[in-house]
């Protein structure tokens, strides 16, 4: 019967290739596309393909399924813990005593599509995750651990360091820090050197250094006065002894 039905199911879509005025019977729906990619578990048996894919609480698998538009499942031996019924996320089990399809076979996972667009879509995003990276350099675990912790109600922001939001260091000892910083360009008003404030200068009783034509900064002279009003026994810029008399 099943035979009959695929066969027929292929009959339909290879009129409706040929003729696109083809009408399919009614009761017709298109034939899902399948990918079946295999996990590398006989090559990798310590690297947890199982949690990288499906992620806490299922959520990295239902992100996948909704990005793509497609329905992704882990089947295969060692997809169900022992003694548990063969149940996969987004399936529906079988009450009938059969076997779920591919549950003898090597651990792999099931990619169903609507088209081939989203069919390669999703395959691409799978075979991202079956590529072992070390573990202080796999990002998408880390990403994983942090959404199980903020699920548990565990996550801590100081376990993370603020300017790159990685765990490990703290943001003082980040190895991004200064990465973007650049020296003030600023000179002394009284030397014009850069390495010193003005107020460290030991030149600055000589007053701030003439500009051009002889003048000083009427920004820094204004600065200045402020300054200086606020000490009684300093004069303003440029102000003369005798001038106040």
């Amino acid at each position: 019967q099943e035979k009959l039905q695929k066969e027929r199911q292929e009959l339909i879509e290879k009129a409706m290739k040929l003729n696109p005025l083809f009408r399919p019977p009614p009761g017709y729906r298109p034939q899902k596309l399948e990918k079946k990619i295999f996990i590398p578990v006989k090559e990798h048996p310590t690297y947890n393909f199982f949690g990288l894919i499906v992620g806490p609480r299922g959520n990295t698998q239902k992100k996948m399924e909704k990005e793509t538009g497609t329905k992704i499942l882990i089947r295969g031996r060692g997809s169900v813990k022992e003694g548990k019924r063969p149940h996969h996320a987004g399936d529906q089990g079988r009450n009938d005593g059969k076997p779920v399809p591919g549950e003898n076979e090597d651990l792999h996972v099931l990619i169903t599509a609507d088209n081939q667009e989203s069919l390669e879509k999703a395959a691409a995003m799978v075979q991202a995750l079956l590529v072992p990276v070390d573990e202080e350099k796999n990002e998408h675990k880390k990403q994983q651990l942090r959404e199980l912790a903020a699920i548990n109600g565990t996550l801590r922001d100081d376990d993370y360091c603020r300017l790159c939001g990685e765990m490990g260091h703290k943001m003082w000892s980040c190895p991004e820090r200064g990465k973007g910083w650049k020296a003030a360009e600023v000179s002394c008003i009284y030397c014009g050197d850069k390495s010193h404030p003005s107020s460290d200068c030991v030149h600055k009783d000589k007053g701030p250094m003439q500009g051009p034509g002889g003048q000083g900064n009427p920004l820094d002279e204004e600065y200045l006065n402020f300054m200086n009003e606020l000490d009684p026994n300093k004069r303003p810029v440029g102000q003369q002894p005798g001038d106040d008399l």
